[in-house]
């Protein structure tokens, strides 16, 4: 991504907290650290998508409507949170990997960056007005829809989209099936509880990871603001 203007995905820098240019540089150390590069492939052709809107809106999303309840309700939170929820998911499978605990890195890493994904579609800003004062609320597919069920259908069309231009390009898919289905699974089940919002529950060590990776970053950032951390998904 060494190439990408930033500039045209953040008009309001002074909004983002921390440096932008440093998540983008954690983005390509993420992504060059996946050794399935047919993963890999799929989370650029996802993420940025050739007119790079779904990367502007990733980069740029709060990752909840409100801090209280929510977390990291800003712009650029929904960048802030994955990526440093990936790299530390990525340090807690190479933990376990050294301890001969089987832990699919690869598919942890791209879980993290998957997870939230639905968020992209979920949240507006609002200005000042007679209804009330300027903040983040829903928009109508955040209204209609919770971010999980709708960050799976965001996966799996993008997954099968994929498949389709790989098949043209060399005969073949290459995110497997298996795959899709590991990924998709561990969108669903990120937030650990169906009474948390998770249609079902983690079912693998590698969506164990996701959960706790996440939730634990949520928790971090609420904690930090002398916040419940008890609410963190009621957003």
């Amino acid at each position: 991504m060494n190439d990408v203007n930033e500039k045209s995905f953040f008009p309001e820098p002074e909004d983002l907290r921390g440096d932008r240019v440093e998540l983008i540089e954690l983005w390509d150390e993420l992504i060059e650290g996946i050794r399935d590069h047919n993963i890999a492939r799929f989370l650029e052709y996802f993420i940025i998508n050739g007119t790079h809107e779904m990367f502007r809106k990733f980069f740029t999303s709060p990752a909840a409507r409100s801090e209280n309840p929510g977390h990291h309700a800003f712009k650029g939170g929904l960048a802030y949170h994955t990526l440093n929820a990936a790299k530390l998911a990525g340090q807690i499978a190479d933990h376990y990997n050294a301890l001969h605990i089987k832990v699919n890195r690869d598919m942890v890493i791209a879980g993290v960056i998957l997870h939230d994904i639905g968020k992209v579609d979920c949240y507006k800003w609002e200005e000042d007005s007679i209804e009330g004062p300027a903040g983040y609320t829903h928009t109508e597919i955040g209204k209609s829809f919770h971010h999980i069920p709708h960050g799976f259908q965001l996966f799996m069309a993008a997954a099968k989209e994929f498949n389709e231009v790989a098949t043209k390009l060399n005969g073949k898919h290459v995110l497997t099936e298996k795959k899709i289905r590991l990924l998709g699974h561990i969108i669903l089940s990120h937030h650990g509880r169906r009474s948390w919002s998770s249609p079902v529950v983690p079912n693998n060590i590698e969506a164990y990871i996701v959960h706790l990776v996440e939730m634990g970053d949520a928790m971090v950032d609420k904690y930090n603001k002398g916040e419940d951390v008890r609410d963190i998904y009621d957003h």
